[in-house]
């Protein structure tokens, strides 16, 4: 939705400040002549107004370029963090097959070196006093 704002608002500005551009062009409109926009003359304005409808115009394209801007950076680092994410999940799964892995081994050594002993009962305990 963003993206289509984006391009709209800089396509609106682009359009402006080119037909703007081209209506004006040759002898006919001079500066100090009748400004000509979508075929509409604009009469009364001086030099500095026109130009300060030029800075809106500009000011509403770098408006646009950067609204896309945002959007395409966004989705850049969405995708960025997507991989780094997969590519922890899956180090994070090797860690943890590692892991157990060495507890079973851990174990079996233990095992090995220290051998549970046999229960004594208490009934077959002859050294034991009274």
């Amino acid at each position: 939705m963003i993206l289509l704002i984006g391009i709209c608002i800089l396509g609106i500005a682009a359009l402006v400040g080119v037909l703007g551009v081209i209506s004006n062009g040759g002898s006919a409109h001079l500066l100090n002549g009748d400004f000509a926009l979508f075929g509409q003359h604009v009469t009364g304005l001086s030099t500095g107004q026109l130009f300060l409808f030029g800075i809106i115009v500009g000011l509403v394209a770098a408006l646009g370029l950067s609204i896309l801007r945002g959007f395409f950076a966004r989705g850049l680092a969405s995708r960025d963090l997507k991989k780094e994410l997969k590519k922890s999940q899956a180090e994070s799964l090797t860690l943890r097959a590692d892991f157990e892995r060495v507890q079973k081994e851990l174990a079996s050594e233990r095992a090995k070196s220290h051998p549970i002993p046999e229960a004594v009962s208490p009934s077959t305990d002859h050294n034991s006093a009274p």
